[in-house]
């Protein structure tokens, strides 16, 4: 599970976002204010693992479609990851 590691323009501090969506449910996670990408990007992991163990100990835990997982990986994760052209495809 990952997110992306945004630069906020006006401050020049970094933020990460994790956003999970199951069976209609969403769970977002958000970190501001981080001085370095490094330190992001060990508050993504942190965040990511915490957010992980919330899931597994949700007891209304239901599985994930493959559509919905999909859908959920093409907009937190292609979306940022890859060219505007392959995305758009």
């Amino acid at each position: 599970m990952a997110g992306p590691i945004t630069k906020d323009k006006k401050t020049g501090t970094y933020f990460i976002t994790i956003e999970v969506v199951t069976k209609g449910n969403r769970k977002r996670k958000v970190q501001k204010n981080l001085e370095t990408k490094r330190e992001a990007k060990d508050a993504l992991d942190l965040v990511a693992a915490e957010l992980q163990k919330e899931l597994n100990n949700d007891e209304s835990k239901e599985d994930l479609s493959l559509g919905d997982y999909l859908d959920y990986w093409l907009n937190s994760y292609a979306k940022s990851n890859t060219s505007p052209n392959t995305y758009r495809a």
